[in-house]
């Protein structure tokens, strides 16, 4: 049902949402396609997927527990609590790596919740081996730095490591691994060279599998993707390279309920900075803001969409609303509790980035915090499955003049989506 041809009636049976604030829905089939698309890519390599500050934001437990059912065997997490949080939700033969290393953890700690830290500090790689004195050896990952230099182990230290041979027989080395530096543009030499650079410092250590690659590595050439890539952006539907073979559908949907709507005269001004109107318009307030993770600038330069209708912003958004011209709509539209469109279909994430100068992946991280969260799966919403701030069972929204009977139109179309 097209928005301009419902009628009043039906938009009033829609169901409100159970608060007046926004929502990011989650499409756990297309999540699951984007994982099997870099799988299909990355012949003979394991691709394991990076669900680091609760997956993006999209949820943690639901995003781990869709990709182990697709056959995902090994997930990257920020640090302890998140590993303790996704190990209570995973099969016990699932790999978690925890990037922030021991910290301030003993080996003891990640040894008795079954989670792997990833190394980069001599003095945690030496605690590690005095608690692998015994039965066996711990296993770590060692993360080298050859060339980002944020994280990562020197390679003056790593030569010293090297030597230490006490060390190294009471420690499993999991993975070798390095983050490359341009993610962006995959070709830049500078990459090739921390890639040899990798592959040398490696031949020093004891026999063990080596990682480079992230998302867009992977749809870039074979030669990166060594034993094990880390999957992030092309999972959540993020282009975070230009490049002809790179496909990752959408994910994420985030709509914001109608909170009133109001004629309002010539001469008045709309919201905080918006200038006098020059005629009378009806309008819209949106219980969305930048406490919900709306980006700064984001009603200067984008729209929101009830349908394909585009809706122009009013001012500048506050806190927790916003203001948009409905105007254009047939009287009646939209009434209270209708949903709109701030993310999807008419406007995807990585378009939105393009169009403030971001990067993808900083407008989807910020629409976790506040907003509830609704997870699709096989096609349709989800309803004993969702989630809303990570306790709520999700209400469907059958008959909604909103972005799911859009995203319905379009499933089929969103594997040739292009991708990272």
């Amino acid at each position: 049902m097209s928005l301009m041809s419902a009628s009043p009636d039906s938009q009033a049976l829609t169901r409100r949402p159970a608060a007046a604030r926004a929502v990011v829905h989650i499409d756990l089939s297309a999540l699951v396609r984007n994982y099997r698309s870099l799988c299909a890519q990355a012949v003979n390599c394991e691709v394991s997927a990076v669900v680091k500050r609760d997956a993006y934001g999209l949820g943690l437990d639901a995003v781990g527990r869709a990709l182990s059912g697709a056959g995902c065997r090994s997930f990257w997490v920020d640090d302890y609590e998140e590993g303790l949080r996704l190990r209570a939700c995973l099969p016990k033969d699932r790999r978690i790596l925890v990037m922030e290393g021991l910290f301030a953890r003993s080996p003891s700690d990640y040894a008795d919740a079954g989670l792997i830290p990833v190394i980069d500090q001599p003095e945690e790689l030496e605690a590690c081996a005095r608690f692998g004195a015994g039965e066996r050896p711990f296993p770590l990952v060692l993360n080298l730095d050859t060339g980002l230099a944020r994280t990562g182990m020197p390679e003056a230290e790593l030569r010293r490591l090297a030597e230490r041979h006490d060390l190294l027989e009471r420690i499993s080395l999991v993975m070798v691994m390095t983050t490359l530096r341009d993610f962006e543009q995959p070709a830049n030499p500078v990459n090739a060279t921390q890639l040899s650079s990798l592959k040398a410092l490696a031949k020093l250590l004891p026999e063990a599998p080596l990682s480079a690659a992230t998302s867009s590595f992977v749809y870039h050439d074979a030669n990166w993707h060594l034993d094990m890539a880390r999957a992030g952006s092309a999972l959540y539907g993020v282009h975070s390279a230009t490049l002809t073979n790179y496909h990752c559908a959408p994910v994420v949907t985030v709509e914001a309920p109608v909170l009133s709507v109001r004629e309002i005269a010539a001469g008045q001004a709309v919201s905080y900075g918006g200038p006098r109107l020059e005629q009378a318009l009806r309008v819209a307030t949106l219980g969305i803001g930048y406490a919900d993770g709306l980006p700064e600038r984001f009603s200067q330069t984008c729209r929101a969409f009830l349908g394909t209708q585009a809706l122009d912003f009013l001012g500048s958004e506050a806190m927790t609303l916003s203001t948009v011209d409905v105007s254009a709509l047939p009287v009646g539209y939209p009434q209270r509790g209708a949903m709109v469109q701030i993310v999807g279909p008419q406007q995807d994430i990585n378009a939105v980035g393009h169009a403030l100068g971001l990067n993808p992946n900083r407008v989807l991280t910020g629409f976790g915090s506040r907003a509830r969260r609704c997870y699709y799966h096989d096609e349709k919403h989800s309803g004993g499955d969702a989630i809303m701030d990570g306790q709520q069972a999700c209400a469907s929204m059958e008959g909604a003049t909103s972005a799911e009977e859009v995203i319905a139109g379009k499933r089929g179309q969103r594997e040739d989506h292009a991708g990272e």
